[in-house]
């Protein structure tokens, strides 16, 4: 496996910058890599003169602060430590909206609530000084932020997406935030299952994804009936799919592949045919829209390279964003909120040393500044973290493989303990950013590899279903092929080797355990699916494209199924396992964890089994995350750290778990 030529660089670079000092990161504790914010979200109200935000406490606290003074006001809080917020934002210049993701007694054991907030007195200056409750909880849907559309000229209503009881289809209503009222506004459509507004509020498009099959229906304007565009079978035609609407009422735009990989077209509706390409990369799909409401316009595309990008199609917005990026050198800048005159922006400001922060940005005609608003770590530093490099390898087909490594400041790239970390999904992709994980571990002395194997997102449709059947088999081939790679390069100790991931990154780790168990001394897994015969047989939807790539004979039966099935294959594992999961998941049933931990225990391995009561798919109370991350560094110091023969080739780093 020969390394790309921008391996054969970083390499030259690392190994010159590791010979200079071999001094070990100052050890930080597990809270300094959860948000310590002082505040979180913040976001312009319509007239730009507040700034409402969230204040991370013992529960979720809702406050307001004028844009140019730091005298922040609570205005009411959720009496609940386990809330993961969603969104904030104003209904109205007098009342602050936040959704939260919450625990429930119902199905789905967690639900999404909006809760609505006052200000006292009605406007600034805020003459109160204590909190008020939350004053109304919307309605009682286990999803109550499927928003739609905020409605432009009723700030407090919104048009959401509602399933009656028993309903299979979603309909649209309007609803008022405040009150709770719905009002009807569109029927459910039998196989129309997502529905989408235009700029201006009106429903005029809805798509459909059941029986194999992706249907779009669009409209003109309100009094017009709903027109097919297109109805093909993603698995074996090509077609087009629905990704914003213009500002002409006949203009949509639409993913389609070009060379392969997704790019953005311009749609006619009175034509019916696509008209020109708006942004393409011949390397990698690309992603998000960025409107201006105000201007009426598409500015900017989104796309992932080896790291967030954006694509100005404006040159005003263009110049704007410049104006940020010199006063915000070195990070990627993202505006998420700002007042109507584009004189203030909330921007938020993030890079693989630079924990994500945010800024107010001012300008005006003689003078602009970038001031900073709040740090999500403030005890965190560049100089404290760990840079990810970009990297690829060759796999054992040819096939090059995308990947970013992570080496412990003060360490020369030789000899490491290596954490590999495969990610979720598994039609995600890593790329280098700010990563929490990423850089606790590596604080701890671990080296963190991450690839983005075949079946991975971003790459293009053909890279995309090379991992179609291939769960366990060239997918886990591309991680393997990896971490030989880095042994071959003296990066990686191999008697020092672990592999943890999440989700399917769980998976991937715990079948590393049985398929290449002389590689690795201990593996992590946390919501993994470990029976694949079932997952695959509750998840028909996900792998029913799988039928159009792959292997000739793979995945055909239970019995090929189980063969790169981690539970049924619990012999094979040799290293000691780290097995957790939440016992609220609802995507991959905890049942995975307790059959896996069961088996692993029978056959005599080693496994430290941890289940979290009221965790769905992740985390939502950062003490079980905290707690989570304790153990697992204690898991992998404590088999990593110290090779098999006695040496300790991390010397005067405490090993004292959580410290």
């Amino acid at each position: 496996m020969r390394p790309h030529w921008k391996t054969i660089a970083l390499l030259l670079c690392v190994a010159h910058a590791g010979v200079a000092t071999e001094a070990h990161p100052q050890r930080l504790p597990v809270q300094a890599f959860r948000p310590q914010s002082s505040f979180l979200a913040p976001v312009f109200a319509p007239d730009g003169r507040s700034i409402a935000l969230l204040i991370p406490d013992a529960e979720t606290v809702v406050a307001v602060r004028p844009w140019d003074r730091a005298d922040v006001q609570p205005i009411g809080r959720i009496p609940d430590a386990n809330v993961q917020p969603r969104w904030l934002r104003w209904a109205d210049p007098t009342r602050v909206l936040l959704s939260a993701e919450i625990a429930s007694p119902g199905d789905p054991p967690h639900a999404h609530r909006v809760f609505a907030f006052e200000l006292p007195g009605g406007a600034p200056p805020f003459a109160a000084t204590a909190g008020t409750q939350v004053l109304h909880e919307a309605w009682d849907l286990p999803l109550q932020d499927e928003v739609i559309h905020w409605q432009r000229d009723e700030p407090t209503h919104a048009l959401v997406q509602y399933r009656d009881p028993g309903q299979l289809y979603p309909g649209v209503k309007l609803m008022d935030v405040l009150s709770g009222q719905l009002t009807n506004i569109l029927p459910s459509r039998r196989g129309i299952d997502l529905w989408y507004a235009d700029h201006d509020g009106v429903i005029r498009a809805g798509v459909g994804f059941g029986q194999n099959r992706y249907r779009l229906v669009v409209r003109m304007d309100a009094a017009a009936g709903f027109q097919p565009i297109v109805d093909f079978d993603p698995s074996r035609e090509t077609g087009f799919t629905f990704a914003g609407f213009g500002f002409d009422p006949a203009t949509l735009y639409v993913w389609k592949l070009l060379d392969g990989r997704r790019a953005l077209y311009e749609y006619n509706l009175a034509s019916k045919h696509i008209v020109r390409l708006v942004f393409a990369r011949p390397d990698v799909d690309v992603d998000g829209l960025v409107f201006n409401e105000g201007r009426r316009k598409l500015i900017a595309v989104d796309y992932i390279a080896d790291e967030p990008k954006r694509q100005f199609l404006d040159e005003q917005a263009e110049r704007e964003q410049q104006l940020i990026d010199d006063a915000l050198p070195g990070t990627f800048n993202q505006v998420v909120s700002q007042n109507k005159a584009h004189t203030r922006a909330i921007v938020r400001v993030a890079g693989d040393t630079r924990p994500p922060a945010y800024y107010l940005f001012v300008r005006d005609d003689h003078s602009k500044r970038a001031d900073l608003l709040t740090s999500l770590y403030p005890t965190l530093g560049p100089d404290q973290l760990a840079p990810t490099r970009v990297l690829s390898y060759r796999a054992r087909d040819g096939l090059e493989i995308p990947a970013y490594l992570t080496i412990p400041n003060g360490r020369a790239p030789r000899n490491l303990p290596v954490i590999v970390r495969p990610h979720g999904g598994p039609m995600t992709r890593d790329c280098r950013q700010f990563d929490p994980e990423v850089q606790l571990l590596a604080n701890r002395g671990f080296a963190v590899f991450q690839m983005n194997f075949r079946g991975s997102g971003g790459y293009g449709e053909s890279y995309r279903e090379m991992g179609f059947r291939q769960w366990g088999l060239a997918m886990q081939d591309d991680i393997t092929d990896g971490v030989r790679w880095l042994i071959e390069q003296g990066i990686a100790d191999p008697e020092r080797i672990g592999i943890y991931g999440a989700s399917y990154g769980g998976y991937a780790a715990l079948m590393g355990l049985v398929k290449t168990p002389e590689l690795y001394r201990a593996g992590a897994a946390y919501a993994a699916a470990t029976n694949l015969p079932a997952f695959v047989a509750a998840n028909p939807h996900m792998f029913a494209e799988h039928d159009r790539g792959g292997t000739a004979g793979a995945w055909n039966d239970t019995k090929a199924q189980q063969a790169v099935s981690p539970l049924h294959n619990v012999s094979r594992i040799q290293a000691p396992v780290l097995l957790a999961h939440g016992a609220d998941d609802d995507r991959v049933p905890v049942a995975h964890a307790r059959m896996m931990a069961q088996a692993l225990r029978e056959a005599g391995k080693d496994i430290e089994y941890l289940e979290f009561a009221h965790e769905p798919h992740g985390f939502i109370a950062e003490g079980d995350r905290v707690r989570f991350y304790e153990r697992l560094l204690d898991f992998f110091e404590t088999h990593l750290m110290t090779r098999t023969s006695g040496r300790n080739d991390v010397t005067g780093v405490p090993t004292t778990p959580g410290s």
